[in-house]
């Protein structure tokens, strides 16, 4: 449960908000000023995205020379609501299942504040990374379905140098470090030391068919390359019905 409230102000403010039109990624946040007014961004890729993002918004968007602040909020795949009244207090609130933020955002408001009324309400939809490391033998480790991309690369980079004859040589793969609705594939021979590793955002195929292409282009050239591993990132979180229920009309 998240909750932050916005003090009470005796002057009328205007609620300025706004979330990203980019494909789904991970992290909502929001900023506010001291007059009230507030500026959310959602589905970044990153937690720290989300907060620069929605601070850059605050600045940007701020006329009455307010100083930005970022709330405590930092939602990955749950609804964020706010309710606020005509004097520019607010109260918000994250949860995975959008009634409940709503409700909890409504009683936090109108337990200190008159004439609440929703204002904004979205849902972050989530998204789950993966990044590969390569030891300098070649080996490789994958973090699949990590929570942000800094993670997936600490832990790509932790399990490759735990099976590395070498401990801090191995390197991660740029090329397959995504995020989202990916797809990865391997591919290796059982007569000589030949493999292939592919992730791709265009699903099972392609990847596979990368994957035996990068085993078959090895120096011995391998008749007998196959999938020996083939499946999907995690999916994005997409809105549960519920959320219609407490959409903000424009």
């Amino acid at each position: 449960m998240k909750i932050s409230l916005r003090p009470l102000r005796l002057l009328a403010v205007t609620l300025g908000l706004a979330a990203a039109s980019i494909s789904a990624h991970a992290w909502t946040a929001m900023a506010y000023t001291e007059f009230g007014d507030t500026f959310v961004h959602s589905n970044a890729v990153s937690k720290e995205e989300a907060e620069k993002l929605a601070m850059e918004g605050c600045v940007k968007n701020d006329n009455k020379g307010g100083r930005c602040s970022l709330s405590k909020l930092a939602a990955h795949g749950e609804a964020v609501v706010i309710y606020k009244n005509r004097l520019g207090s607010w109260s918000v609130n994250a949860d995975g299942d959008p009634l409940e933020a709503d409700r909890k955002a409504k009683a936090s408001c109108e337990e200190h504040y008159k004439n609440c009324f929703r204002a904004f309400a979205v849902w972050d939809e989530g998204h789950s990374h993966v990044a590969v490391a390569k030891s300098e033998e070649g080996h490789t480790y994958t973090s699949w379905g990590a929570m942000s991309r800094t993670l997936a690369l600490k832990e790509a980079l932790a399990g490759c140098d735990a099976n590395a004859s070498k401990p801090g040589t191995c390197t991660i793969l740029p090329d397959l470090t995504l995020s989202g609705p990916v797809h990865m594939a391997r591919a290796s021979s059982s007569t000589i030391d030949a493999r292939g590793i592919s992730v791709s955002p265009k699903g099972a195929k392609d990847a596979e068919k990368k994957a035996l292409k990068l085993c078959a282009a090895h120096p011995a050239k391998p008749k007998d390359c196959k999938i020996v591993f083939s499946q999907a990132n995690p999916p994005s979180k997409p809105a549960p019905a519920s959320m219609k229920m407490i959409a903000v009309k424009k």
